[in-house]
């Protein structure tokens, strides 16, 4: 089901679109692992339990100028979203797929992210060197460095790979009707990525800076002495993300100019975009996905 209204006020100068929507999804496709006794397929696809999702859509136009000479408006385009497993079904495990690394447990969002979580790391010694020695299932040395490393027992839930929160800026300058200015700033937020590009460098080959360089950042460090110790968790980031999509200015051609050639009417257009990316993220760019052709699978 789903709840909204529309309004407009100050002579539509302001004007709302907001939407809030709850729905139930039941015999939800979903790829079930098989056992690998079978000898073939690893999983198929079935329709099996009960998904929720639920949120907020609105939108927002404000025509802040009018005036002959000048005009100027804001489209503000937003959602916010958030789903879960309700039910896999009756005597179905957590589903677990691209390398552990995700999952769709009951009470969880689809296609989670989870590991054995990193809960402190510290140079203990003064030596810029987050070490592993001495720590719980790895190298023992006598008189060595006591363990800078802990890490958490059992695999806990790190983030949803989908963004809660979307938003667009869209903000439009005319001016006397033949120079227009617009742009597009997006916003993402409340994802977590697989960095999966730094963790096969670092923990496959040792071939990063934090696995060779001690004033690489401590965190740096922590994330590639745990992905030793069998734990992907520091590779697991805020994939947060602000871009600026797009800048556009365009110019209306003169009618003298254009009716000689027997047309109603012509504009000439510079743009650019992917202009500007700003976020948290530690790989080439919070959107990229090797797995985008496979459910919920994202690195």
């Amino acid at each position: 089901y789903e709840l909204g209204f529309e309004a407009g006020i100050l002579r539509d100068r302001l004007t709302a679109d907001i939407t809030y929507y709850n729905k139930n999804t039941i015999n939800a496709l979903i790829a079930r692992p098989l056992p690998l006794s079978n000898g073939e397929a690893t999983a198929r696809l079935e329709n099996i339990g009960k998904v929720k999702n639920s949120g907020l859509e609105y939108q927002l136009n404000a025509r802040i100028l009018t005036d002959p000479r000048a005009s100027f408006e804001l489209l503000i385009n937003g959602t916010r979203n958030t789903n879960k497993v309700v039910d896999l079904g009756a005597g179905i495990k957590p589903i677990i797929f691209n390398d552990s690394h995700q999952r769709n447990q009951n009470g969880y969002p689809l296609g989670g992210y989870w590991a054995r979580p990193i809960l402190s790391f510290q140079d203990l010694n003064g030596d810029h060197i987050i070490s592993r020695v001495n720590c719980p299932g790895a190298p023992t040395v006598a008189g060595g460095p006591a363990c800078e490393l802990t890490l958490g027992d059992s695999q806990v839930f790190l983030g949803s790979p989908f963004p809660k929160t979307e938003l667009t800026f869209s903000p439009r300058l005319t001016l006397y009707k033949n120079v227009t200015v617009s742009g597009l700033l997006d916003h993402r937020g409340g994802q977590k990525l697989l960095n999966f590009t730094e963790r096969f460098r670092c923990v496959s080959f040792g071939n990063c800076r934090a696995a060779n360089d001690k004033n690489a950042p401590l965190d740096d460090q922590a994330a590639y002495v745990a992905g030793l110790q069998g734990t992907d968790a520091g590779y697991v980031q805020d994939a947060s993300f602000t871009k600026l999509r797009e800048v556009s200015v365009s110019f209306l051609v003169p009618d003298r100019y254009v009716t000689r050639f027997g047309l109603g009417g012509a504009s000439l257009t510079f743009a650019g975009r992917n202009l500007k990316t700003w976020t948290d993220y530690k790989g080439i760019d919070p959107e990229i996905n090797e797995n985008s052709g496979f459910n919920f699978s994202t690195d």
